[in-house]
């Protein structure tokens, strides 16, 4: 029987008589199955501050914090805080500096680096490119705004670029499994269940309004003006009422006793006795980590989550009052 044998990159073995020599790049190898690159995430809860640049307070003087990251397919640990100071703009132009961490493997190099790199003062606010070759690589962490007039670095001069395309937060094995088809299709299901739902809410109020609108018509000829007109408004009241809110991100309110997030909508109709619920469309879904419920109380609902939502939510709100039993509604 024949066979065919062609040689791949394998490792690691033993050598005889140094047959099997290794370098940093085999030994780094691993890595890229492992984890990306970027820096180093924090559990949930626990500020990330790795590598995050902060002003001083002290003049033009700013903090690349300690921390680490992959890089290059390199471990990479900055061990102390370092202090760089921010040369200062003598054109008539804003300036855009750079924090960038460097892996040099030039023979002269072999090692990690912090840079701070000068822009170019200029209308179109440039940073300064990165200097990307076989053997460098260069991983942007934070630009600074040096305006003319600049003579103290605040923090809203330092745009944090950590988890952004120029630097990433470190991954593990789950987040590099594809998962896009079945994503995919998680998204059909749910966007024709989220359909059909809707249209069978919509016509199932169709229905109930065409059945009242007939009814109401038989016993209004029986009833006098104001019991027919307080029949009416008994009956309104009762319906099913809709109505689509806009939820801002600014306005979320953490409730301490909870730790959830609340946002609070004014609505006169509104009581106790009220169940509110709530339909949003997938692409609105998707903005809805965490999950939630709504609360309804005298004058207001509030829609409850246990992460904030970081964009716009869009809504469409149901509000159905509910018969009490034993006494009055």
């Amino acid at each position: 029987m024949s066979e065919q044998k062609i040689e791949v990159k394998c490792g690691f073995f033993d050598a005889i008589n140094y047959d099997r020599l290794y370098s940093a790049d085999d030994m780094n190898r691993p890595y890229r199955r492992l984890v990306s690159n970027g820096v180093f995430a924090t559990n949930k809860g626990v500020p990330s501050t790795d590598l995050q640049v902060f002003t001083a307070n002290d003049g033009m003087n700013i903090i690349v914090k300690k921390g680490e990251g992959i890089f290059d397919y390199k471990w990479f640990e900055n061990p102390t805080d370092i202090i760089f100071t921010v040369t200062a703009n003598n054109d008539v132009l804003t300036r855009v500096d750079s924090i960038i961490v460097q892996i040099d493997k030039n023979q002269n190099g072999r090692n990690g680096y912090i840079i701070y790199r000068e822009g170019v003062p200029s209308e179109s606010l440039q940073p300064p490119e990165l200097n990307n070759t076989e053997l460098v690589s260069e991983y942007r962490i934070a630009n600074i705004h040096v305006t003319p007039t600049t003579n103290i670095i605040g923090q809203e001069s330092i745009v944090d670029l950590r988890g952004s395309e120029e630097c990433l937060w470190v991954t593990g094995l789950i987040d590099q499994v594809d998962t896009s088809t079945l994503f995919s299709q998680y998204q059909g299901w749910l966007q024709k269940t989220t359909k059909e739902a809707e249209q069978g809410l919509e016509k199932q109020k169709e229905i109930f309004e065409k059945d009242f609108n007939e009814w109401f018509k038989t016993v209004q000829t029986t009833l006098s003006g104001d019991v027919a007109g307080n029949l009416f408004n008994l009956i309104n009241e009762n319906a099913l009422k809709s109505k689509t809110i806009t939820l801002s991100v600014d306005g979320w309110q953490l409730n301490e006793e909870t730790q959830e997030y609340e946002y609070t909508v004014e609505d006169d109709i509104v009581t106790k006795n009220h169940v509110v619920d709530g339909k949003m469309d997938l692409k609105n879904q998707e903005k809805m980590s965490g999950g939630g419920y709504i609360e309804s109380n005298d004058g207001n609902f509030k829609v409850i989550v246990s992460e904030i939502p970081d964009e716009e939510i869009i809504m469409n709100i149901f509000i159905q009052k509910v018969q009490m039993t034993g006494g009055s509604a």
